[in-house]
């Protein structure tokens, strides 16, 4: 089995125990930038008003997903 297959499967099973809604969506965040699916992380997360979550956790979330917007040229 392909070792980068497995370690996104790890992550993705960790990401799903994070109880936090905003630090879960920002792991999920992360992990796509990682796996350089950013396509996949803007159709995910792009239309996400980060304004709504608490300041603690926007920061990061808005850096991940403005790191995938570059990646793709947009």
């Amino acid at each position: 089995m392909d070792e980068n297959f497995t370690a996104a499967r790890n992550c993705d099973q960790l990401v799903a125990r994070i109880p936090t809604k905003a630090i879960k969506k920002t792991a999920m965040m992360q992990s796509l930038l990682a796996q350089r699916k950013h396509a996949q992380l803007i159709e995910q997360f792009g239309s996400e008003d980060l304004a709504l979550w608490p300041f603690w956790a926007a920061g990061e979330a808005y850096a991940t997903r403005g790191r995938a917007y570059a990646e793709t040229g947009d």
